[in-house]
This record gives C-alpha cells, structure tokens and sequence, in this order.
C-alpha cells in the first residue's frame, strides 16, 4: 500500500492556478476543476500515509493502524501540505519533491536518504 501511494505521489501534477474567469472557454475551466479534484485525492493519499505512520503516545505498544519500518520513496512528488508531524520511517526519500503550502514534521523520525 505504502508504494501505490507513493507512486501515485510521484506522478506528474501541476497545481491549480487561480479560478478562471466565468466567460473562460470550456478547457480552461475543465483543466483547473481536474486540478483542483487531484489535488484532493493527493491530500488524501498524504493524509492516509500519515496516519499509519504515528505510532501512538506509547513507543513500546504502537497503535494498530502504524505500519512499523516503513519506507517512503517520494523522490520527485508534488507535496501539498504535508503534515509529518510525529511520524516514523525506516528510510524517507524526498529527492527533486517540491513541498507547497507549509509542511511540518515536528517530532517525526524520518531517515532522509540523499
């Protein structure tokens, strides 16, 4: 699972611009409603992947949802967002990953391999 993720974060996106005019032509408003529809599977793809990275409050009983040493291989993704805030990897790749928005990480265990 936490491949398909992955890959599907490291697919090719172009963010949304602004909303187009209401008199823009049919392509132009399509393009930016199928920008901005993937942009929220992409967050929700972040957001699953983040919530079976925390382990919990309890480093000797993790909760059931954590999926213990895992690697993350996010090499080239457009990261929205992202919220890594108290989770942990075996290996963590962010090489060429564009981070939009603000991202946090705050008491992660991330292994950032170059």
């Amino acid at each position: 699972m936490v491949n398909v993720l992955c890959a599907y974060l490291r697919m090719p996106y172009i963010l949304p611009s602004e909303p187009p005019d209401d008199d823009a032509a049919e392509p132009t408003r399509t393009r930016y409603t199928e920008r901005v529809q993937e942009r929220q599977v992409r967050l929700t793809a972040q957001r699953i992947l983040a919530t079976h990275l925390r382990p919990g409050d309890d480093p000797n009983q993790p909760i059931d949802t954590f999926w213990p040493d895992t690697d993350l291989d996010l090499t080239g993704a457009v990261l929205i967002d992202l919220d890594l805030a108290r989770c942990q990897t075996r290996t963590a790749r962010f090489i060429g990953a564009t981070f939009t928005g603000e991202a946090h990480q705050n008491h992660a265990t991330l292994v950032s391999l170059a």
